[in-house]
């Protein structure tokens, strides 16, 4: 007959064994996280800045009201895509730990021009938000994607700029752990422009697209892409005791 303290002792390392399978997965996963967001980029962020690109070489007629303002801005629609290209594609250095341990100066001077870069796209941003009016075809009309996505892509390009400056503010204390922190949540705000599109390609693959959906669906993807940053850096989560145990 079994004694009880041994079927206890059975129970224990079954949950014990459960919960190092726990760790294991958490860790794995967390692994993937910044695959992962390179995905969503690619997907959502550099697929259609590609598309935009290459209508800016040649723009042809056109009526819809985003399509005319990037016709009429041509330069500052350059300017903020090409740094946006740039940026995106240096993510992958920056956030490898092979390229920090092996290449130290890759990975600073990919750093310095990532910096460059994110102060690039945020100023045009902004820049983008003053111009883009519909004045050349309503007057009085409101920003081209309406005043909620002119408040979140200001929101973005504030959060932007100043994520970088507290980033090169802490290597400069040579303080790398902070400074790993605020170039994460760098690359998140950018990243954000790519999750949004996780929340507006459904109404837009339904016909049902707004000035509204395109401004909630901003404010959609620059929310959830922080916090799950914010989540994703916290000492306490379990994704992260994952990544340390392991």
């Amino acid at each position: 007959m079994t004694k009880p303290y041994e079927r206890g002792a059975r129970v224990f390392r079954r949950n014990r064994s459960r919960s190092v399978s726990y760790v294991a997965l958490m860790a794995h996963l967390r692994k993937l996280a910044p695959a992962l967001a390179v995905l969503i980029a690619l997907a959502f962020l550099i697929l259609p800045s590609v598309a935009r690109f290459l209508f800016l070489l040649d723009p042809p007629a056109v009526t819809e009201p985003t399509d005319i303002a990037f016709a009429t801005h041509r330069l500052t629609g350059f300017l903020h895509i090409v740094p946006g290209f740039l940026m995106v594609l240096l993510m992958p250095i920056q956030m490898s730990a092979r390229v920090r341990a092996k290449w130290p100066a890759l990975h600073q001077w990919s750093g310095r021009l990532f910096v460059l870069t994110g102060l690039f796209v945020s100023i045009t941003g902004v820049v983008m938000n003053v111009v883009f009016s519909r004045e050349e075809i309503q007057p009085a009309a409101p920003v081209v994607g309406g005043l909620l996505k002119v408040t979140v892509i200001n929101a973005m390009c504030v959060a932007e700029i100043g994520a970088l400056a507290l980033g090169m503010r802490a290597i400069w204390k040579r303080n790398i752990a902070a400074h790993r922190r605020w170039m994460m949540r760098a690359m998140g705000v950018a990243l954000s422009a790519g999750t949004a599109g996780v929340f507006v390609v459904p109404f837009y693959a339904a016909g049902a697209m707004s000035d509204g959906v395109v401004g909630v669906g901003r404010w959609l993807g620059f929310l959830t892409t922080m916090a799950a940053i914010e989540f994703w850096l916290r000492p306490t989560s379990p994704v992260r005791a994952a990544s340390i145990s392991a």
